[in-house]
């Protein structure tokens, strides 16, 4: 029968787990980014020690174009998504950075320092942090009537996450 599959997944997940299906067992040679699901998804994936993965990172970046990125971890029930984002927005970073290096008088091939002095000039250092109980709040929405913080706002100021913000900052760093 039909039913919601609760439990995260990556993308890279689909590989492995269509793999396990057709009954394709990689070698011990062989790698894969994706861990096989077949077995959490046969069973309907009812039982919360089917869980195969705990956390998952999104997109992160490296320090030279922003350092942005997400965390969604599972502590207890609950599942928490770190968001880090940088200030300006991506997209401004990588067209400054793009032409700093297009324009640059110094050496082409410093390029990580041509990034890093554009970056620090002209655009600072400054992130944003938000933190959403995923479980409660899925759409990350800010705002609004709700019973309790964690159904409509970023608890990354919130004295009573601060554990869970610690946790997964640490795993983030």
């Amino acid at each position: 029968a039909p039913y919601v599959y609760k439990h995260l997944v990556h993308l890279t997940d689909m590989h492995a787990t269509i793999a396990g299906l057709a009954g394709i067992v990689p070698d011990s040679a062989q790698t894969l980014d994706g861990i096989d699901l077949s077995d959490s998804l046969l069973t309907g994936g009812t039982d919360e020690s089917s869980a195969v993965r705990s956390e998952l990172l999104i997109n992160i970046n490296s320090e030279l174009f922003g350092g942005s990125g997400a965390l969604i971890m599972r502590s207890g029930q609950h599942l928490y998504k770190l968001i880090v984002s940088p200030e300006p927005e991506e997209s401004a970073i990588y067209n400054t950075v793009r032409k700093a290096i297009a324009t640059s008088s110094s050496d082409p091939d410093n390029v990580v320092a041509i990034i890093d002095e554009t970056f620090t000039k002209k655009l600072g250092k400054v992130r944003t942090r938000q933190l959403f109980d995923i479980s409660l709040n899925e759409g990350e929405r800010e705002g609004g009537d709700c019973s309790e913080a964690a159904e409509c706002s970023s608890l990354v100021a919130n004295d009573d996450y601060s554990d869970v913000l610690a946790l997964l900052e640490a795993r983030w760093a």
